[in-house]
């Protein structure tokens, strides 16, 4: 089974798509709004900034937004690997 997970790889924010040992990863800096210092504010356990970083409200919301799409697919699509999810692009509106 597909396993999502917003995580800090390499000082950048990521979503890890996971199935087993196979992991790819997806940017999700061009959703953020600001300049949030993610080592800082990141809150690793609830996959989202504290409220003392830049703009957290949005940015939570932009980052919830996205991982549920892919959520909505893992469920949809329970035969799709790893592999498959990694090159599905999701389209937000143009308010992200």
């Amino acid at each position: 089974m597909v396993k999502l997970k917003i995580i800090v790889r390499d000082g950048n924010l990521v979503l890890r798509i996971s199935e087993g040992k196979q992991r790819f990863y997806k940017s999700v800096r061009h959703l953020l709004k600001g300049n949030p210092n993610i080592e800082k504010h990141w809150n690793a356990d609830k996959e989202r900034f504290t409220n003392y970083a830049v703009s957290y409200s949005e940015n939570n919301k932009a980052l919830e937004d996205f991982k549920s799409a892919y959520s909505k697919l893992v469920m949809e699509h329970p035969e799709y690997t790893a592999y498959i999810f990694r090159s599905i692009p999701v389209h937000f509106p143009a308010a992200y």
